[in-house]
C-alpha cells in the first residue's frame, strides 16, 4: 500500500465537481481540476483501491456498472465514512490515455506541491492532514521507480529556458532529459 500525505484537509469538491481548481498564476499546472479525478479513475480501471482521508473522514471509491446507450460503463462512486455511495460525474474511462505510472506521478506531484510526502507504507490518517491510500500492484511497481520520474535534488540545470530547466540524467534516472 502507498500513502500520500500533505498538510491541510482536502475539500472533497475537488473530486465531486468537474473543472474545479484553485490553482492560479500565469502558467499553473493542474488548472483544469482533472488530475486527481484521473488518478482515481485509473486506479479503479486497473482494479486497484483508493481511499482519501480528509482529516479522519474516510472517502472510499469504487465502480458502479451502469448502462449508457446500450453500452456497459463503470461510473465512479464515493462513500463517506461507510455511508451510501454517491455517483460522481465521471467514469473509470476518464483519463483513458493515462497509464498507471501517470496516476502515481499525479498523486506524488500533488503531495509535493502541498508540502507533503509519500511512503510505501500505510500512514494513519489524522486531523489537519489529507491522506491518500492506494493499493494497486501496477502503481506500487511504478513507485519503486520514483527517482526516474522526479528529480530528488535541486541540481543545477544544464540549460535554462523561459518555462523549463533542462537537467542531465543521473545514474538513478531514465535515459532522457528532465525539464
Amino acid at each position: 500500500m502507498l500513502s500520500f500525505v500533505n498538510p491541510g484537509e482536502i475539500d472533497m469538491k475537488a473530486v465531486e465537481v468537474m473543472g474545479l481548481s484553485a490553482k492560479t498564476g500565469d502558467s499553473p499546472i493542474g488548472r483544469f481540476g482533472t488530475g486527481l479525478k484521473y488518478a482515481i479513475a485509473i486506479t479503479l480501471r486497473v482494479n486497484g483501491h483508493i481511499t482519501i482521508y480528509s482529516g479522519t473522514n474516510c472517502y472510499k471509491f469504487e465502480k458502479n456498472l451502469i448502462s449508457f446507450r446500450g453500452k456497459s460503463i463503470e461510473q465512479v462512486v464515493m462513500s463517506k465514512n461507510g455511508g451510501p455511495f454517491i455517483n460522481l460525474p465521471f467514469t473509470n474511462d476518464y483519463g483513458q490515455d493515462w497509464e498507471p505510472w501517470q496516476a502515481l506521478r499525479e498523486l506524488e506531484s500533488n503531495a509535493r506541491d502541498e508540502g507533503g510526502h509519500s511512503s510505501p507504507h500505510c500512514i494513519s490518517p489524522q486531523d489537519g492532514f489529507t491522506t491518500i491510500h492506494v493499493s494497486c500492484p501496477e502503481i506500487e511497481k511504478a513507485y519503486l521507480e520514483l527517482p526516474k520520474l522526479f528529480l530528488e535534488t535541486r541540481a543545477v540545470a544544464n540549460h535554462m529556458l523561459k518555462h523549463a530547466e533542462i537537467h542531465t540524467p543521473t545514474h538513478h534516472t531514465r535515459d532522457g532529459i528532465y525539464y
